[in-house]
């Protein structure tokens, strides 16, 4: 009895480590690809910027190292997510039932797509929000010196945590169908996760009101579809 007692924890730890290995390779991968094409990857990301009035410099001779390492960080990342979700799905899959296997199965593809959808969100947004600022500066013949580190580590950043962020609906719906979470307490406490919400944009690098509305409001109304989805 002992004996099986130890052989259960060993092949859970085996069946991790076995898991776990894909995961981390996903990210030696897309770090290692975004360190080699950094260069390509800059130029698009500015490419969306049309930043008139505003000078992006670089202030370091070391900075290409540092942006050359943030996007292989969030490159990895990205690539890493999808990867991970498929390792844990199956690593959790013999201990679930029918009923959760067939959530899983739908609520996959709908997080790949949110957060693609919020990755990209929030590279559009931080586009605004310079672009607005480039403008404004713009008006008033006034010049600006944008730090290109400072610049680019926004952008990755703003766009990885908001691709995180645009879980939360999908984070609702599973407790909601798994009987943890009843809809009417939500409903009950709405404005609670409206504020809710609202503090995870502020901890988000958001540096203005603007930029904080762009963010607070689709969470929000992704949690109203939420509920609206969830009968």
């Amino acid at each position: 009895m002992a004996d099986k007692e130890n052989i259960l924890p060993a092949t859970v730890f085996l069946e991790l480590r076995r898991r776990l290995i894909p995961v981390l390779l996903s990210f030696v991968v897309g770090f290692g690809v975004g360190i080699i094409f950094y260069k390509q990857i800059l130029l698009f990301l500015l490419s969306l910027f049309d930043l008139k009035g505003i000078n992006i410099v670089m202030t370091s001779s070391y900075q290409m190292f540092d942006l050359a390492f943030n996007v292989g960080i969030v490159l990895g990342l990205v690539i890493l997510l999808p990867v991970f979700i498929y390792e844990f799905y199956f690593f959790v899959k013999p201990a679930l039932r029918i009923k959760e296997r067939k959530l899983f199965n739908k609520i996959i593809p709908f997080s790949m797509f949110l957060f693609v959808a919020g990755f990209w969100f929030g590279i559009k947004m931080t586009q605004y929000i310079f672009s607005f600022f480039s403008q404004t500066t713009a008006d008033f013949h006034l010049g600006n010196y944008l730090d290109v580190s400072k610049m680019i580590s926004q952008v990755l950043a703003m766009g990885l945590l908001t691709g995180l962020v645009f879980q939360i609906p999908l984070v609702i719906s599973a407790l909601m169908r798994m009987g943890i979470v009843k809809k009417e307490f939500l409903v009950e406490k709405r404005k609670i996760v409206w504020v809710i919400l609202l503090i995870i944009a502020v901890l988000l690098p958001s540096t203005d009101v603007l930029s904080l509305v762009m963010i607070t409001v689709p969470l929000v109304l992704l949690f109203e579809l939420t509920l609206l989805l969830n009968k």
